[in-house]
């Protein structure tokens, strides 16, 4: 058990560092990542199409075990993934944030969602892709999809995986697509 606390304590403060700061480089080559931590994006929740109290996105995530976050290009759904991982990688009683895009699934050697949201966050190292392994059938983690656009032709398919996923769930459209949802 003292491995698995370990290993685990290993991989949140991995995350931290991944998720701690955001890049500037599309803007400018010298432009130095700044922290994640001073960044703040609200938004409101929508359940049944009724807005709901403005709230951020750990909020929600709180009290929603899964929402869409939609918005259009540039408008920071992906840096509130980050923050959302970020935070949870924070609290040892926080769900463990797995955050992968959905750019290219179809393009993977898998077919199967949660082999290939492993294998992208654990980048190949054998010991997270096994300690990933273990946490999915506890429920204790966080799946932030992002991209969801990119794998629309995949949707329904894609769809179908996500409704299974174990733990708390949050996927990024953009409004372009969220038609087709």
């Amino acid at each position: 058990m003292k491995a698995y606390r370990e290993e685990l304590n290993t991989y949140r403060a991995s995350a931290k560092e991944t998720f701690g700061t955001v890049s500037l480089s599309h803007f400018s080559r010298d432009a130095k990542p700044i922290p994640l931590e001073g960044l703040y994006s609200p938004f409101l929740p929508q359940r049944l199409g009724e807005a709901q109290a403005a709230s951020t996105a750990v909020e929600a995530l709180e009290s929603h075990r899964r929402f869409v976050l939609r918005g259009q290009s540039g408008s920071g759904r992906t840096t509130v993934l980050r923050y959302l991982a970020l935070s949870c990688s924070r609290s040892p009683d926080a769900p463990v944030p797995l955050m992968a895009s959905l750019k290219d699934f179809d393009k993977a050697k898998t077919s199967d969602l949660t082999e290939y949201i492993i294998e992208r966050t654990s980048a190949g190292h054998a010991a997270t892709k096994k300690l990933l392994s273990r946490l999915v059938p506890t429920g204790r983690l966080v799946w932030l999809l992002d991209d969801f656009n990119a794998a629309a032709e995949n949707a329904p398919a894609i769809e179908g995986q996500i409704e299974r996923l174990s733990g708390s769930v949050v996927v990024t459209v953009s409004d372009d697509i969220h038609s087709q949802l």
